[in-house]
């Protein structure tokens, strides 16, 4: 039983690295294409919120510091080698 309630915060894990993150890089890939700086900067703004929120709610749901901040660390490497790639094609 715990094994399997383990397992499940493991793929909620992974979800909440990877949503944020690819909502980032579409973000990221759109303002590349299009150059609206105006835009990008609202829709970074957006995301950061997005970002704040999810940590609100993982806080109150009562999960542990180190859960949020293996998700956190995880998330900003994953769009960090996103943004690089985007940056070099």
């Amino acid at each position: 039983m715990k094994n399997e309630r383990n397992f499940i915060r493991l793929v909620y894990l992974v979800v909440g690295i990877i949503g944020p993150v690819v909502i980032g890089a579409g973000f990221l890939r759109m303002q590349l294409v299009l150059g609206d700086e105006a835009g990008a900067f609202w829709m970074l703004m957006g995301f950061f919120f997005i970002l704040f929120y999810i940590e609100y709610l993982e806080k109150k749901a009562g999960l542990s510091a180190k859960y949020r901040w293996t998700r956190a660390i995880a998330s900003m490497v994953l769009f960090a080698g996103f943004s690089f790639y985007f940056y070099l094609i």
